[in-house]
């Protein structure tokens, strides 16, 4: 079977403002090398949030021990630093997700108490995998490796994890408030990506935003619904299944 490209703009837009009208259920898959999975980040009311509440702010990692002098000297500081930030506007601008380094549950609850950001479950497996990733000191180590890094740290991500910018908050109150102001959130927004599921979705938002990546975009479902060339139905399914 050939599929020949969409006869008109205005019939599909059509039908995706009377799915819109409809409620119609429009589903959006995440892509899977996103930092935080599915159900690993929480609230202070304990809720399970999703990622993509992250979309469009500055989002950093607190790598932190409630147990610690220094973290406990830190904290209130980034804690105003965050409210500060965040009150000017509609929208929120920063977020920041704690990851415990705290030896036990007891210190990790008291922790996160007083934090209005979000976090990690203390016993989330995902955490320790955070900490080898972003090379943060075992608190557990007397020395820790060559290259680790003392906590309290802040790392500002990409959605994929890249880091952007590191912030090591244990040198005293004053070092660590102009460490703050070095947090470049303006332009370190996160962005996730999404592949839209409905064709019809698909073809009237690239459409209506006027995507300039007709020359490079190499998506066989792209070409056809906004470049009108012709594939075979293996062809799209194929070269989708891949994207």
């Amino acid at each position: 079977m050939h599929l020949d490209p969409p006869c008109t703009y205005n019939k599909f837009h059509l039908i995706y403002y009377k799915a819109v009208m409809a409620e119609a259920d429009i589903t959006h898959e995440l892509i899977e090398d996103e930092i935080f999975p599915s159900g690993t980040l929480r609230n202070q009311q304990d809720e399970v949030v999703s990622s993509a509440n992250l979309n469009g702010k500055s989002v950093a990692i607190l790598f932190c021990d409630g147990s610690s002098p220094r973290c406990l000297t830190v904290v209130p500081l980034l804690i105003n630093y965050y409210k500060t930030i965040n009150s000017g506007g509609l929208l929120q601008k920063i977020e920041i997700v704690y990851v415990s380094c705290d030896d036990n549950r007891q210190s990790y609850e008291e922790n996160i108490k007083r934090m209005p950001w979000l976090h990690l479950e203390f016993d989330d497996h995902y955490a320790h995998s955070l900490k080898q990733r972003y090379n943060i000191k075992d608190t557990s180590m007397e020395y820790g490796t060559f290259d680790s890094m003392e906590i309290p740290s802040l790392v500002v991500v990409t959605s994929n994890g890249s880091e952007v910018q590191r912030f090591h908050l244990c040198h005293g109150r004053e070092d660590s408030q102009k460490a703050l102001h070095r947090w470049d959130w303006r332009n370190t927004p996160f962005r996730l990506c999404y592949h839209v599921t409905n064709l019809f979705v698909l073809y009237s938002c690239l459409k209506l935003l006027n995507i300039l990546l007709r020359d490079s975009c190499s998506s066989r479902l792209f070409q056809y619904c906004y470049l009108r060339r012709s594939y075979t139905v293996d062809c799209i399914m194929w070269n989708s299944k891949y994207q």
